[in-house]
């Protein structure tokens, strides 16, 4: 479900960050990110990341505001190397390595970020990085709104691309059936309904082709995007 996000490196947080890591004391023995930002640049840096991703989660795209995500640091925390600074303070407030994911402590489940656990970096080589690798070479989708492995992967591409939806239950596999309504790949069918509710109106004022260049357009800042993209492709081929 997740799209390759190209990150602005010349962006005021991508600024804000550099800044940080620049002015960062050699001798500070406390963590980057918790301890030397105070709750305020926290917060600011959050807004920005969520602005800078349309407001959608950067695992599974699902719409989210700065009162229900956390900032997520991709590559986890627990694989910084303390022992080399530059490494550990990319990982901790990289501007590359910090996005914005759903938050469990505002929903009645754990999904993308916060399902995650602990992570070695034998375990991270494993994950789909959205910011480093085009997620959708590896994914793909069926009709039910699961994600699932593409065809004609390498066995260690699929490999990869369970691991990684596994890893983030980005079909909400472990969650228990007594929230089904609000399961990932309910949620995907709820927005391709959402959005194809409007196309036949569209088709008949505008004709087939700019429709579709509208479609296209709307899906851009709208939830689940990927997976509303691909039905929308599937079923006009």
């Amino acid at each position: 479900n997740m799209k390759k996000f190209i990150k602005n490196l010349h962006s005021e947080c991508a600024i804000k960050l550099n800044a940080c890591i620049d002015s960062y004391p050699s001798d500070f023995n406390k963590d980057p990110y918790k301890d030397y930002l105070s709750a305020q640049e926290r917060k600011a840096i959050r807004q920005m990341l969520l602005q800078e991703q349309n407001s959608l989660c950067i695992y599974c795209e699902k719409p989210i505001t700065i009162e229900d995500c956390h900032t997520e640091h991709i590559r986890p925390q627990s694989t910084a190397n303390k022992h080399n600074l530059q490494d550990y303070l990319s990982c901790l407030i990289g501007y590359e390595n910090l996005a914005v994911s759903c938050d469990k402590n505002k929903s009645p489940f754990s999904t993308c970020g916060h399902r995650r656990g602990e992570v070695n970096l034998k375990l991270f080589k494993q994950f789909i990085n959205p910011v480093k690798e085009d997620p959708s070479a590896f994914f793909s989708f069926n009709l039910k709104g699961e994600i699932k492995p593409r065809d004609n992967l390498s066995n260690n591409e699929v490999k990869r691309a369970n691991y990684t939806i596994s890893n983030l239950d980005l079909n909400s596999s472990k969650v228990d059936e007594e929230y089904a309504k609000n399961l990932l790949p309910q949620s995907r069918l709820n927005a391709k309904d959402a959005i194809f509710k409007v196309l036949p109106n569209l088709i008949d004022k505008y004709g087939k082709e700019k429709a579709i260049e509208l479609m296209k357009n709307a899906l851009a800042c709208n939830g689940f995007v990927s997976f509303v993209s691909w039905y929308y492709t599937h079923i006009f081929d």
